[in-house]
């Protein structure tokens, strides 16, 4: 998949970002992602994302000859990240590549059926929807038939540059055999009240995520959560494929899709999730999911195992909905004890794997 380069200018003079569908990026072509002190490579065409209105600049000499210096660096730095990128991937950069800057606009928070809220609001879109939405195409839509089909159509006035389909980690599996008529847990009460929809469904699956911690309680899941797990295979498997058939390798370049999910619990009531966005399509055979990291240190510690260079993977996690946390979110440290070891190690892992937040979503 293609790889970009980014870079924030340091100056509100320098700076040449726009409001649009919620992000407000700075980009430099698709090559490579760059982010100091990491230099983090990724395939996004503008990753580093500053959402809506809000973006930090950094304090600005007002010594010109000082910021030209300081620009000149960045530009050298950001080259010298996408000749590593371009020789990492072994394809040749994008027509539309720029030394300097250019601006790209998508979504990284996006829900299909796959997702249990979703689901259960009557949404019937698959990720291979949700990319063709966003290039551009119509998909189906409302009014609903009298067989319950979508008869309408809905198409986006403006195609995106980009798009993550993040569904939740949790209940993947729950999804994966309330759906599958071939399932032994298709006719149970769960799977009935989790195909019927509305608000019931909400609570059968909201239920778990608000418990402290957020607790698998699933009856149709058996011992450990064995059978859900292994069923959240598929549905993965397919959020994989439909990110990497919709992504544009060519060297056009149009479009870029991005492997990704969110991890989502509500401990007491308090929403404690991020957007997990992969560099490619190298990535971990499931989702690390509230339930078997309750906390951002846990995902991603999980995560580290399965996500490495060794594997030519990498991701970022996207702390979102921070607005219905309750101060949680982000607090560092919860739950560890307060060593000056473990703050240290805490703090190298959030600043490598969190280097930027959600601001505001649609």
């Amino acid at each position: 998949m293609a790889l970009f380069k980014i870079k924030i200018r340091a100056c509100k003079k320098k700076y040449m970002g726009r409001n649009m569908n919620n992000y407000v990026i700075s980009g430099a072509g698709r090559s490579a992602f760059h982010y100091e002190p990491q230099q983090m490579l990724f395939r996004a065409t503008a990753y580093t994302v500053v959402f809506a209105s809000a973006i930090l600049l950094a304090a600005c000499s007002k010594d010109d000859v000082n910021s030209k210096a300081a620009n000149s660096k960045l530009e050298q730095a950001a080259n010298a990240a996408h000749q590593q990128a371009t020789s990492m991937a072994g394809k040749p950069r994008c027509r539309d590549y720029t030394p300097t800057k250019q601006a790209y606009f998508g979504d990284l928070h996006v829900h299909t059926s796959f997702s249990f809220d979703a689901h259960a609001y009557g949404v019937k879109t698959t990720p291979e929807d949700a990319y063709r939405f966003a290039r551009g195409e119509a998909i189906p839509f409302l009014p609903l038939a009298e067989d319950g089909t979508m008869a309408g159509s809905i198409k986006i006035d403006r195609p995106l540059d980009f798009v993550a389909v993040t569904d939740h980690a949790e209940f993947l599996g729950e999804y994966q055999l309330c759906t599958d008529k071939d399932s032994a847990s298709y006719n149970s009460d769960y799977c009935n009240t989790y195909r019927k929809g509305g608000v019931e469904a909400i609570m059968l699956t909201g239920t778990a995520l608000a418990t402290q911690p957020s607790t698998r309680l699933t009856p149709i899941c058996g011992e450990g959560a064995r059978d859900c797990l292994a069923a959240s295979v598929i549905p993965w498997q397919a959020i994989i494929a439909a990110a990497e058939n919709a992504n544009d390798d060519s060297p056009a370049c149009e479009f870029t899709s991005f492997v990704g999910y969110e991890y989502s619990g509500a401990p007491g009531s308090s929403n404690y999730h991020r957007n997990v966005i992969f560099r490619n399509a190298n990535v971990p055979e499931m989702p690390v999911s509230i339930f078997e990291a309750p906390r951002d240190y846990d995902l991603w510690l999980a995560l580290n195992k399965t996500c490495s260079e060794k594997n030519n993977c990498e991701y970022l996690s996207i702390p979102h909905n921070s607005n219905l946390s309750n101060g949680h979110l982000l607090t560092p440290y919860a739950n560890l004890e307060g060593t000056l070891e473990n703050k240290i190690a805490y703090t190298r892992q959030r600043l490598k794997r969190e280097p930027l937040v959600e601001m505001f979503q649609h």
